[in-house]
């Protein structure tokens, strides 16, 4: 069950206990949190209440293979009969998305620069012809 299209690097169900019970990893079935037995993240969301957070990813801990540095990590909870039965945790790599918005963010700055200049040369046309006219006529 591996999430490519969305870039999901590690999946975990816990029961309302905090153990494991299911993961990318299979070694980790049936133990609790990496974090400990229940995390502030994990307790969050056991109260009902989705949690999100950047964080990164050692290379054992997703199916990868290698560190990801730049994940979205979420808390969401389970719920069934309006009780919380558990928790799915998700982590994506959101590196790819931070790379693409700093290229917009580039190339929406190299317009915004163009224009200005653009303006800045046609305004001085304007301030130059007419300080010729103000000057012609004094």
């Amino acid at each position: 069950m591996h999430l490519y299209i969305y870039n999901i690097v590690q999946v975990r169900f816990y029961n309302p206990s905090g153990v494991i019970l299911y993961s990318f990893n299979p070694e980790q079935l049936g133990q609790h949190s990496p974090e400990g037995p229940l995390s502030d993240e994990l307790a969050d969301a056991l109260a009902n209440k989705v949690i999100s957070r950047q964080s990164h990813l050692p290379a054992n801990d997703n199916y990868t293979g290698h560190p990801i540095t730049n994940a979205l990590e979420l808390y969401v909870p389970v719920v069934r009969d309006a009780r919380v039965i558990g928790v799915a945790e998700v982590y994506r790599d959101i590196g790819p998305l931070l790379n693409d918005i700093r290229t917009m963010q580039f190339a929406v700055t190299l317009v915004v620069f163009a224009r200005a200049v653009v303006v800045f040369l046609a305004l001085r046309g304007v301030f130059s012809s007419s300080t010729r006219e103000i000057m012609a006529r004094t």
